[in-house]
């Protein structure tokens, strides 16, 4: 199987451009293929690379530009170019532009993607091949989920300029749809348009600007040709508004809380903002900052970890219960640091810290065993036993 890579990017002299593979889910010290691209006039970059494949292969991809052995620039790499290779395709020729920031980068944010307009995806996603296939991937977060990110062009195979027959493209990333076309159905040279297509209203948005041209290359057989980064035209952007509270956590107090706010009236937040109807809750940082064990650690931007959450909210009552002496000494500590007006921050955390150890002898060696554990700790692995 032979990759073949073309992009458009104006470089400097004694710069030189790179693509660079890697496996899907691969770890930030995985073998990474770096594949030179050469150029005849500083602009235009092509490079190829061979593989041996038996079976389906997801890849990620992405470009950068170098001087010698140093990394000048690399793509904007949030949602990272996917590449699935299928052992029955002898050739893949990528045609990309070079990927900046987008003006909507914050659609790709987990917040808006995966909540406030979380579009439904499905699970088998089709990356369809024929003998010649033609590929159209389109990078966009305008589609609201009740709608469709369609095609359709002048041609029978693109639905004859008739939005009722116009072909749907697949999400299958964030913001980044495809649509296999099957290329000897289509002419030479073709005319098309994206649209918006609401199904249950019937509601039609074609984006903006003259039609877009596509040229249908002659392909070996076997082969697909992947048109990238495509940015549909729609009038009017994905706007999101909305009312929201920001809090830190320490904040959210309750009779029953050990001097400071915990992760359990978070459920209480949740349902005051409901009753008050704000959509948004952003809270301060609440990874763990634990350094000197004094009032120093206090400030929530200097995490220690970026996975850990700090210790200083754990939710106490929902510990495996101790002796009834050992119970009674905790509880009046805690009345103390709870009827205080401020945060005791050292002693807060010092308190919490003694409960949790006084658990971790209880139950500790049990939990260990546990196959609950086992997962967290697999699916942890990359920093857990750093930070433990």
């Amino acid at each position: 199987m032979k990759l073949h890579f073309h992009i458009h990017y104006q470089t400097r002299w004694g710069e030189s451009l790179h693509a660079v593979l890697y496996r899907e889910n691969a770890a930030p010290n995985e073998h990474k293929i770096n594949i030179p691209l050469s150029t005849n006039d500083g602009a235009n970059w092509q490079g190829e690379g061979l593989f041996l494949l038996k079976q389906t292969l997801r890849l990620h991809y992405h470009y950068e530009v170098r001087a010698g052995a140093k990394v000048l620039r690399r793509e904007w790499q949030t949602v990272p170019r996917l590449l699935v290779l299928q052992p029955d395709t002898t050739s893949y020729f990528m045609t990309d532009q070079w990927r900046d920031l987008p003006a909507d980068a914050w659609t790709y944010s987990s917040g808006i993607a995966r909540v406030l307009r979380r579009r439904p995806r499905g699970r088998n996603l089709s990356f369809s091949r024929f003998q010649h296939t033609l590929e159209l991937r389109a990078q966009t977060g305008c589609p609201s989920p009740e709608e469709e990110l369609c095609v359709c062009g002048n041609c029978p195979a693109l639905g004859n300029w008739d939005p009722r027959q116009a072909l749907p493209l697949q999400e299958i990333l964030t913001n980044e749809w495809i649509l296999s076309l099957d290329a000897d159905r289509l002419p030479p040279i073709f005319e098309y348009k994206f649209l918006l297509r609401h199904p249950r209203t019937g509601k039609i948005t074609w984006e903006q600007g003259p039609n877009r041209q596509q040229q249908n290359k002659l392909l070996p057989a076997h082969s697909c040709w992947i048109q990238s980064d495509l940015r549909p035209r729609f009038s009017s952007q994905t706007v999101f508004r909305a009312a929201g509270v920001v809090i830190p956590v320490f904040s959210l107090r309750s009779k029953r809380d050990w001097g400071c706010g915990d992760f359990g009236l978070l459920e209480k937040l949740v349902d005051w903002a409901v009753q008050t109807g704000q959509k948004v809750i952003q809270l301060l940082p609440v990874n763990d900052t634990t350094l000197t064990n004094t009032w120093q650690d206090s400030y929530p931007y200097k995490a220690v970890s970026i996975y850990a959450l700090h210790p200083l909210y754990t939710r106490m009552d929902t510990l495996p219960a101790a002796s009834r002496r050992v119970e009674k000494r905790f509880e009046k500590e805690r009345q103390k640091l709870s009827a205080l007006s401020q945060v005791d921050y050292e002693a807060v955390l010092q308190l919490k810290l003694k409960r949790l150890q006084v658990a971790f002898e209880q139950e500790g060696e049990h939990v260990l065993e546990t196959e609950e554990f086992r997962r967290f700790f697999h699916k942890n692995a990359r920093w857990l036993p750093a930070y433990a």
